[in-house]
């Protein structure tokens, strides 16, 4: 553990240390497997988000049992479906690029890039607090050169050469409906990367459908929908894979304002 962030931690650490090495063993020899350094870095990052967060706040509830049980088993279930593609694509000699809009304090960006160290990984908020914190992490945790954090929005970024068509895998966890995130997400992949949206099973139904004619003109289709019901915390929750077919067209995605009209 960091020696500056070792000794800024408080008692919480304890509970969250004791439900993340459960949780680890529990996941031993899955695809969500962590390596005792990434184990070790998840540790540091929940514990510092959870004392950053009594100063700034940064998410709802920091309690160790919705930060490890929720929230990082949240995050793991992305990293079996990304590893499945990054294992196929060892033979690159580039890492593959992935995407948290809307990241907040990290979730589930942060998780995402600490367990998988073959990403690079770009964090995007539109909140400044929340981006300082992230960057101070990222610092502390040696990443500075794999992990980039960006304060803006994604409509707009989407529109940069830099960024727009970059990334093979993106998230947008608590950004809006599936058809908003699926407009911010897709330009940002190259065609026949996935956003892998995390939805909940009493929306699906009403969200997949009015989706359906974004998705046409986007140039993208849902993919088989996984439950994550094996996993009681998790019985309600959903990932929707939404692969990108083509090149995305240029009036995508349109200002806030149109994704979102006011009602």
């Amino acid at each position: 553990m960091n020696d500056n962030l070792a000794s800024q931690l408080d008692p919480p650490v304890a509970e969250l240390e004791t439900k993340l090495s459960a949780l680890a063993e529990r996941v031993k020899g899955t695809d969500m497997e962590l390596s005792p350094e990434s184990q070790s870095q998840i540790l540091i990052y929940l514990s510092t988000l959870t004392n950053y967060n009594q100063k700034v706040n940064l998410v709802g509830n920091c309690d160790p049992h919705h930060l490890i049980d929720r929230h990082t088993l949240d995050g793991l279930t992305l990293v079996s479906r990304i590893r499945k593609h990054v294992t196929a694509a060892k033979s690159s000699s580039s890492r593959l690029r992935y995407l948290d809009i809307g990241t907040g304090g990290g979730l589930p960006g942060m998780i995402v890039a600490l367990a998988c160290p073959e990403l690079a990984v770009t964090l995007l908020d539109a909140t400044a607090k929340k981006c300082n914190f992230l960057e101070m992490i990222v610092a502390e945790l040696n990443h500075s050169e794999r992990i980039e954090v960006i304060n803006g929005r994604a409509e707009e970024l989407a529109r940069d050469d830099k960024f727009r068509e970059r990334y093979r895998f993106v998230t947008a966890r608590a950004v809006g409906t599936l058809k908003v995130t699926i407009e911010l997400a897709i330009p940002f992949l190259k065609p026949g990367g996935l956003f892998l949206a995390q939805k909940t099973s009493s929306r699906i139904e009403a969200e997949s459908a009015e989706s359906k004619d974004l998705l046409t003109n986007i140039g993208a289709e849902i993919g088989k929908i996984e439950s994550l019901e094996q996993f009681e915390e998790l019985k309600e929750a959903l990932i929707v894979p939404v692969k990108k077919l083509h090149v995305t067209p240029n009036k995508y995605p349109r200002e806030w304002k149109q994704i979102v009209p006011s009602k």
